[in-house]
């Protein structure tokens, strides 16, 4: 596989389109076609804070662009925006799903880590406010080794609010469409894990 092309023969998500990296609308296109061609096809994972060449968001419209409690810029519409540019260029049928309220109702799909992360996350955050600690966020701290475990942590507010911790480089493929291998290998534990009830 070269960078330029997409991962036709893998498991989907063929495309990945992540905010790090500036999305160059013809190379989309021609590794859509190409994904297409290979395989009759195409599944695109998007970033709703990916921008085009320019900087500008893919959101589908500014109405896309509303700010938060804290004034951080609220993106929507970058799958809406993908599915349009394929339709209206390559003249072929696409569509989008936005993952909402279906996925926030199907407690019975978590995975056994999720539930037992974000359970320790809460009893964590309870055992910081009885011992009168304030203006801090519960964190997980990954454990090394070859099997996924996590214990918690905590980091200041002033750290972590109203910032952004980019993807590393070191997992974004050359076409910038992609992660790496050094990305799935530090993903693969914890996205492998079994799903509750499937």
């Amino acid at each position: 596989q070269t960078p330029s092309l997409p991962r036709c023969q893998s498991p989907s998500p063929h495309l990945i389109i992540l905010p790090e990296r500036p999305l160059r609308i013809p190379a989309f296109l021609s590794a859509v076609r190409t994904c297409l061609e290979r395989q009759g096809h195409c599944v695109v994972v998007t970033s709703e804070g990916a921008r085009d060449s320019r900087g500008r968001p893919l959101s589908a419209s500014s109405h896309g662009l509303d700010l938060d409690g804290a004034g951080q810029v609220q993106y929507g519409g970058a799958a809406q925006a993908l599915a349009r540019l394929v339709r209206d260029r390559l003249k072929v049928k696409a569509r989008e799903e936005k993952y909402g309220t279906a996925q926030r109702v199907a407690g019975d799909r978590v995975s056994p880590s999720d539930a037992a992360e974000a359970y320790g996350a809460g009893k964590e955050a309870v055992r910081l406010i009885l011992r009168g600690q304030s203006g801090v966020m519960v964190t997980l701290v990954r454990k090394r080794g070859r099997t996924y475990r996590c214990g918690f942590g905590s980091v200041p507010l002033d750290k972590v609010a109203r910032k952004v911790r980019p993807l590393p480089d070191r997992f974004i493929a050359g076409s910038g469409m992609d992660v790496t291998k050094a990305f799935l290998e530090y993903a693969g534990p914890p996205a492998s894990l079994p799903l509750r009830g499937g």
